[in-house]
């Protein structure tokens, strides 16, 4: 900034004095307007008075550069000055300076030329000064910069060194804090400083760390319910990335695949393990991206395990893994198991003593002709065809919940419409009996691999149901919806219909929503357990749909 100021201080010396310089110039020409410039002795005396009246150099040159007056030489000894860069200059543009080294004074000169005329006689006005007092008052004014300047870099130094040395004693210390952060401990904080940016810095860091250190607290408080949760489920818990990398495992589930504690998390679930039928429901997850429930087989064990898993989503909802819940069942699958064969023998035990009943209690109908005894007798016949029923039914049902009897289902390719009819035909009596019309609406071209005649089972079941809760000259319709992927078949009554507290219950064996008034249309609570079973051999599903005093609606979906 000095160096800048004092060029400027030069500049502006130089443009004044060039100014004066002028001012001079102009002077000699008014006096020497009227004088005789071929008397050179006369000449030379005018100049030497003016130069030392106005302390200016004065020198005038003609236009072939001989010198013809000056004020501080005498002309005659004075070389030709036609090679002088002002006099050129003044030539070519009418005004000529120059910074230059004087040979005749020996000294360093501010020269300035004009043009002038005299007597129709081109001449050169030449005026100069001495720059020696201008270099002294500069070299002068270099020097008061310099000291200046040094003070005030000894001073700024000073004051660096004592500003440093406090800003770093405050990045120590959020050094030091932020150390203290990274070890956990949320309860440190920055003291205030008398800078103000250090001291907002520091106001916001602790800020920052009070609502991490909330954050915190709470992410552990939750993280600690969360494995409290976990570990205390008899459930096994499995967490795995898209890869089948293991996120997350629980007690129970190390229990349950055998797994060390300290050697799972991050690793392979297909290394880990080596179940298919576990592996390829991760698969299926990952791959529908929905919630998937499957009974699976443990392949190195007797376990059974009901399985529900689903889709892992980050906070953008982008899937990222899968979960998977696995509820041992393996008592309850041997309970059911020995429940299915107790039914079984039960029943076909007591199939041989009821038919002998039935032959006996026909035989003494037709045999003798007491009413009162027939009475009797035709009440006997009436339970003894209701438990034959119940028999049946469960005997029916125990062939097909036995694996061994799905595995030989015969399926083949058959005729939906086809099926519908038989299952109409079958309850024809029932229809005609409450006068109620049955409307089909399926198309002759629909067709599925299934086993028919479990198909018209189930079927015919839903319409005797239907049948026995609609009133008389009611209606009852059978629709067919032929999609891309699955096969609806709808059984829809306008009958009494069923209070939804029961939905879920209707499907058990024996269940009965009313069941004085079940007895009454004669069921036994079989029809529907056996429906529900039927559908399942084909894994598919039934749905219900029902509004009491308004009709019931059962689906069955198939898929192709």
């Amino acid at each position: 900034m000095g160096f800048f100021y004092t060029y400027y201080i030069k500049q502006f010396y130089f443009s004044e004095n060039l100014k004066n310089l002028t001012s001079k110039a102009k002077l000699l020409e008014k006096v020497i307007i009227d004088k005789n410039l071929d008397d050179i002795k006369n000449t030379d005396e005018i100049f030497k008075q003016l130069g030392r009246e106005t302390s200016t150099r004065f020198t005038l040159i003609d236009i072939n550069g001989n010198v013809i007056g000056d004020s501080h030489q005498s002309s005659s000894l004075m070389d030709n000055h036609l090679n002088r860069p002002e006099i050129m200059m003044a030539l070519k543009n009418d005004l000529g300076t120059s910074i230059r080294f004087s040979s005749t004074l020996q000294i360093d000169m501010l020269y300035l030329a004009i043009p002038y005329y005299h007597n129709n006689n081109r001449y050169i006005i030449r005026t100069s000064i001495s720059i020696l007092d201008l270099q002294e008052n500069i070299n002068k004014l270099y020097f008061s910069l310099i000291i200046i300047g040094a003070l005030v870099l000894i001073v700024s130094l000073i004051l660096c060194f004592y500003f440093a040395q406090n800003i770093g004693k405050i990045f120590n210390e959020i050094g030091n804090h932020s150390v203290k952060i990274s070890e956990g401990n949320f309860n440190s904080y920055l003291p205030e400083n008398n800078i103000i940016e250090l001291d907002n810095l520091s106001k916001s860091i602790n800020s920052m760390v009070n609502g991490i250190g909330s954050r915190i607290k709470t992410i552990s408080r939750q993280k600690n319910e969360s494995e409290t949760i976990l570990s205390s489920m008899s459930e096994a818990v499995l967490a795995l990335d898209l890869n089948g990398k293991i996120l997350m495992l629980n007690s129970s589930g190390y229990n349950l695949f055998n797994l060390n504690l300290d050697n799972t998390i991050g690793k392979s679930v297909y290394k880990l393990i080596r179940n298919s039928n576990i592996l390829s429901f991760f698969e299926e997850i990952i791959e529908k991206q929905d919630l998937i429930e499957k009974e699976i087989k443990m392949t190195n064990t007797d376990k059974v395990l009901i399985s529900r898993g689903t889709i892992l989503l980050d906070d953008l909802r982008k899937p990222i893994g899968a979960v998977i819940v696995f509820n041992d069942i393996t008592k309850i699958h041997v309970l059911e198991n020995i429940r299915k064969e107790f039914v079984a023998n039960v029943s076909h035990e007591l199939k041989t003593p009821v038919t002998a009943i039935k032959g006996f209690v026909e035989t003494m109908i037709s045999s003798t002709d007491n009413k009162e005894q027939n009475k009797f007798l035709k009440i006997i016949e009436n339970h003894k065809n209701r438990l034959n029923d119940i028999i049946n039914d469960l005997l029916f049902l125990s062939r097909i919940e036995g694996k061994n009897e799905r595995n030989k289902l015969d399926i083949k390719k058959s005729n939906i419409l086809l099926i519908l009819e038989a299952s109409n035909f079958e309850c024809q009596n029932l229809i005609e009996e409450k006068n109620i019309p049955l409307k089909i609406e399926c198309s002759d071209k629909i067709k599925m691999n299934l086993n028919p005649r479990l198909m018209q089972v189930a079927i015919t079941n839903l319409l005797i149901n239907a049948i026995k809760y609609s009133d008389k000259n009611s209606k009852i319709s059978i629709v067919v919806k032929d999609q891309n992927k699955n096969l609806l078949i709808s059984v829809i009554d306008s009958g009494i219909g069923i209070e939804e507290k029961h939905h879920g219950r209707l499907f058990e064996r024996f269940y009965r929503v009313d069941s004085s008034r079940n007895r009454e249309e004669g069921g036994n609570g079989l029809g529907l357990a056996i429906v529900k079973h039927i559908i399942q051999t084909h894994n598919g599903e039934i749905l219900i749909k029902s509004e009491v005093y308004k009709g019931t609606t059962f689906t069955i979906n198939l898929p192709k």
